[in-house]
């Protein structure tokens, strides 16, 4: 039988990269909690395979899974507990992390403890024997303060992030009054310089000969009004757009 060694991601998720949309990085860094807690089951279920198997290569491909796993929970943990240097492009999302991690400290002492307990497991695959009190205490933090505590620091960053979203979306509300207001101001002017290009093309046509020169500014006049009237409807339309995408994320 043929034995394939389990294949997962290792690396934090490709929207935390730095080019990606700003929404698309909150999720990302909303999954941060979920990918340590899964990365943290996966550790103790290869361990546990490790332990339990008889089969050299079955214990093999137990052995690497485990580690690939921690490497996975280490990536995790570092973009939770040291966000200054693993997303140090990322500003926004380092100060969602600090502010979450902050109100949440024992989030990070649980996944440092949680961290020790598979480095005892890991220092005895060597030996090839793993003691049962090694794996009672991975179970003793897995199942006890690493759950509660990264569950809870994970409602306190999606808390976090509806109210930073909220607060932009209060900004952008105000901004688009503001723009509003401003297009409406911009709409009347337009209408006035339309009406003075009227009545300077009328005394323009009253002057005859001697009011050419003056029925050209009244032209030009004229299409200054027609111009500022089209910048204010695409001003407006732009300001739309962008709250629907705004709305919509």
């Amino acid at each position: 039988m043929a034995v394939v060694t389990p294949v997962f991601p290792t690396t934090l998720p490709a929207d935390l990269a730095g080019d990606a949309a700003p929404w698309a990085v909150d999720r990302a860094v909303l999954d941060l909690p979920y990918l340590l807690r899964m990365n943290c089951l996966r550790a103790g279920f290869f361990a546990g395979s490790y332990a339990v198997v008889e089969t050299p290569a079955l214990r093999e491909v137990s052995a690497d899974a485990f580690r690939n796993a921690l490497t996975a929970y280490d990536a995790a943990a570092d973009a939770l507990f040291a966000p200054d240097r693993a997303l140090a492009h990322l500003p926004a999302a380092v100060a969602l992390i600090r502010a979450a991690t902050g109100a949440s400290p024992a989030a990070g002492r649980a996944a440092t403890a949680m961290r020790a307990a598979f480095a005892t497991v890991e220092a005895r695959m060597p030996d090839g024997t793993v003691p049962v009190a090694d794996f009672e205490r991975m179970l003793e933090v897995g199942y006890g303060p690493f759950t509660t505590d990264v569950l809870h620091l994970e409602e306190e960053m999606k808390a976090r992030c509806e109210a930073n979203r909220a607060e932009a979306q209060d900004r952008a509300l105000a901004a688009q009054r503001d723009a509003d207001t401003a297009c409406a101001d911009l709409r009347r002017i337009a209408r006035t310089v339309g009406i003075i290009s009227i009545n300077a093309g009328v005394e323009a046509a009253r002057a005859g000969e001697d009011g050419r020169a003056f029925s050209v500014i009244a032209k030009e006049i004229k299409g200054l009004s027609e111009r500022a009237q089209d910048a204010t409807g695409r001003i407006g339309g732009a300001v739309e757009a962008m709250m629907s995408r705004l709305r919509a994320n």
